[in-house]
């Protein structure tokens, strides 16, 4: 993978973020509409109450992640480019010496962040394959170690020295978070996916009424598995083991791009109509009609 300096890949990477993040905006507010706009005199109880309390808490703590994210990314570029310009080679060596409390603080945030992503994944996971604890079994083993591996890595940031970022003693625990975290999306995505696939066709098969093209379920396997964020992850965890400084453009666009992936699926369902209790829906919360029923009982 070609080198880039660690100034271009982080000015490239708070572009990329800024652009993501204004759509992230939109989708956000888009998505709390279908979550509390509808039916907001509905209680919040019961199977689905519950299902949309707990996506509802997601979204917006997720969104204020990503936006606590942006504004450190934002004073970082600040501090690096403004008040380390003055100086023979100030923006470079900012830059890589990592140990500087805003370098913490956004690896601390992507942390949550993926902790919170990975949780929405396998819970996802779980609701989807009927809530069968074994087929979460991988995927909760190697979220704990992206959580471990995270909570490591910086706890020995403080140490780091400048340019050590891939050859420091605690550059393991990095690449050992990474590789567990994209373990656990892959396995989620290509689970979710199979299901998702297998329901729209039992649905298909019980109903006259939910017949799509391929090009639509294709489509809607594609949101529903987060696959978005699956591949900032793998495009993350390639550079980091290439020891490219891409990581750090891979970690300023990873975060608003996790958020889209997770309020693509809920404008999807808010279009649906899935919170409605006379709707069919994909069981991601909960399939209401007996044709669903029927098709759940059939796989």
């Amino acid at each position: 993978m070609a080198q880039v300096s660690p100034p271009f890949a982080e000015l490239l990477g708070l572009l990329l973020q800024t652009l993501l993040y204004g759509m992230y905006i939109v989708l956000f507010i888009v998505s709390m509409y279908f979550l509390v706009g509808i039916d907001s005199r509905k209680p919040w109880t019961g199977t689905m109450g519950t299902s949309r309390l707990l996506v509802t808490v997601a979204n917006v703590v997720l969104f204020a992640n990503i936006t606590t994210q942006w504004v450190i990314e934002v004073a970082r570029i600040f501090k690096g480019f403004f008040g380390q310009g003055s100086t023979l080679d100030g923006p470079l060596v900012y830059f890589i010496s990592l140990s500087d409390s805003l370098d913490v603080a956004r690896i601390g945030v992507y942390v949550v962040e993926a902790g919170i992503c990975d949780f929405i994944m396998i819970y996802r996971l779980w609701q989807l394959w009927g809530r069968c604890w074994r087929i979460t079994t991988i995927p909760l083993c190697t979220y704990a170690g992206t959580l471990a591996s995270g909570a490591m890595f910086l706890y020995h940031m403080h140490g780091l020295r400048p340019g050590q970022y891939f050859t420091s003693p605690c550059a393991p625990w990095l690449g050992a978070g990474l590789t567990a975290n994209v373990a656990t999306n892959v396995f989620c995505s290509v689970f979710i996916s199979y299901k998702v696939w297998s329901i729209h066709r039992s649905l298909e098969q019980v109903s006259t009424c939910l017949h799509s093209t391929i090009a639509l379920r294709v489509v809607t396997t594609i949101i529903e598995s987060a696959v978005l964020f699956t591949i900032s992850g793998i495009a993350m965890t390639i550079s980091f083991f290439c020891r490219s400084y891409v990581v750090f453009t891979c970690i300023s666009f990873a975060a608003p791009l996790s958020g889209l992936a997770y309020c693509l699926i809920i404008v999807q369902f808010g279009i649906g109509e899935i919170f409605r209790a006379t709707e069919v829906a994909l069981p991601t919360m909960s399939l209401r009609s007996g044709a669903a029923s029927q098709a759940a009982a059939d796989r």
